[in-house]
């Protein structure tokens, strides 16, 4: 009989009994393991205690056939096991949450988006799982795999190479400039279209449907969900009220 691979699943767990802890064994249960079904699915807490960074963890974030990272909330132990995957350069595939923005670092590489509340998306999210592991597990791109790490380090080899080499090598990092600068603009974007969609929806509900319309462009154009934020539901509660004591005799 064939050995199974090794699958190490990154994600934030939490305590027993908390919404993060459920999140997570839905995912584990529902998702990864009837996907990976050729492999042994592990998580942190069930090598060490959660929280803690110990050698069995690193020795499967290093020597694993995959890694799946939820970087759901941007937890500091999540970002720091991905860095190290990302280091010895192995596979690794990113999800998270679709109403939250990745990280700048990590923003510009393949990532899977899911609502894990939702059948569908989670049918979605499993699809997304298998095509994915099965580009990683036929080659493709030649079994190059990318990240910061490795781009940094050929960026490095590029500037001491050609004549060539070194005017790719300018292009490149110009254009990741204007990549990091457009994240910039996608986050106060989304951030002040959150805060500000409920207030004009209640003054005025013609612009309030034009500003879901724009906020539909902009989950296309961005390939995320622009969240209700907590301030822009409660501002719409202060419109509200101030409407309540308008009306009163």
């Amino acid at each position: 009989m064939q050995e199974k691979k090794k699958c190490f699943f990154v994600c934030p767990i939490g305590p027993e009994n908390s919404d993060l802890r459920r999140r997570s064994d839905e995912i584990l249960d529902y998702v990864l393991k009837p996907v990976l079904e050729r492999y042994t699915v592990q998580r942190a807490d069930q090598i060490a205690s959660p929280g803690m960074i110990t050698n069995d963890i690193v020795h499967h974030l290093i020597h694993d056939d995959l890694v799946i990272a939820d970087l759901t909330d941007h937890n500091p132990n999540v970002m720091y096991e991905l860095a190290v995957r990302h280091a010895y350069r192995k596979p690794v595939i990113q999800m998270i949450s679709r109403d939250q923005v990745l990280p700048f670092d990590v923003g510009n590489q393949r990532t899977i988006f899911y609502d894990i509340g939702h059948p569908s998306s989670t049918e979605e999210l499993k699809n997304g799982l298998r095509k994915v592991i099965l580009g990683i597990e036929n080659g493709e791109n030649d079994g190059l795999i990318e990240n910061p790490i490795m781009n940094a380090e050929l960026l490095k080899e590029m500037r001491m190479g050609t004549r060539n080499e070194r005017a790719l090598a300018i292009i490149s990092e110009r254009l990741d400039q204007i990549y990091h600068e457009l994240m910039v603009l996608r986050d106060q974007t989304m951030q002040g279209f959150a805060e500000s969609r409920w207030q004009e929806d209640s003054k005025n509900e013609q612009y309030g449907s034009y500003l879901r319309s724009m906020e539909r462009l902009l989950e296309a154009f961005f390939g995320t969900k622009i969240s209700q934020k907590t301030s822009g539901e409660t501002s719409r509660t202060k419109l509200e009220r101030q409407k309540q004591k308008q009306n009163r005799p």
